[in-house]
């Protein structure tokens, strides 16, 4: 479950930088010899309010909800809230973020970041001559 972080930031439009107020959306890292993969569960989010960032190995997701229709009448009961989603990762430099790929089903966000191909372990032929 997202809990809602706030945080006092002073104004400017760094993209590394979190809002004043965001929810954390839960995230599950998995890692292969081949690739890391992120799995970040981001409950409204369409693909038209999500950014995926990297900048210096910092990969940031930002999303923000689309605006909900209200049902009309006179409010009883409202336990749903709705804000931007925030998370920031320092990558590992032996990921090659140049192909990395992400893909928006369901408010789950996956994203898969292949090893650099230079830094996997290889076999070098040895020639007899």
């Amino acid at each position: 479950m997202t809990k809602p972080i706030d945080v006092a930031v002073e104004t400017n439009h760094d993209p590394l930088e979190p809002p004043e107020s965001y929810f954390v959306p839960a995230t599950d890292v998995y890692e292969t010899a081949d690739e890391l993969t992120l799995v970040a569960e981001m409950p409204g989010i369409k693909a038209d309010g999500l950014a995926v960032t990297v900048e210096d190995n910092v990969l940031v997701i930002r999303g923000k909800p689309g605006a909900k229709s209200e049902a009309g009448g006179e409010v009883l009961l409202k336990e749903f809230t709705a804000g931007e989603f925030y998370r920031a990762f320092q990558l590992p430099a032996d990921y090659d973020t140049e192909k990395m790929e992400a893909g928006l089903r369901q408010g789950v966000l996956t994203l898969r970041l292949p090893r650099s191909e230079r830094l996997k372990p290889r076999r070098i032929e040895v020639k007899v001559e």
